[in-house]
């Protein structure tokens, strides 16, 4: 693969991650699943060759940062997880109390 086609799909990589960041900021979980399964296919695509020399420094750089917004990205989901089964939990306890009521009736 030629340097241009790698450089763009390195910017694909980045531009979805970017994505990924903002419908987690919306809640908007399957545009996020869906997201990360094809930029999930480019990164193995994109690494399954050896880093040319040349963009060593540069991924040196870049790949810290992408994995930066990961993190961001995970404490999002992280969250968002939390807060659905917080959610559930009361969901729960409600049934529990409406059938300790219905079986004191």
């Amino acid at each position: 693969m030629n340097a241009p086609a790698r450089q763009q799909q390195w910017d694909a990589i980045v531009g979805m991650t970017r994505q990924m960041l903002t419908h987690a900021q919306k809640a908007e979980w399957d545009e996020l699943v869906d997201l990360y399964d094809q930029r999930d296919g480019l990164i193995h695509s994109f690494f399954s060759r050896p880093v040319p020399e040349n963009e060593a420094a540069f991924l040196h750089q870049a790949i810290p940062e992408l994995m930066e917004q990961d993190k961001a990205l995970m404490a999002l989901c992280a969250t968002a997880r939390d807060e659905a089964a917080q959610q559930l939990g009361s969901v729960n306890l409600g049934r529990k109390a409406e059938a300790a009521y219905n079986q004191n009736r």
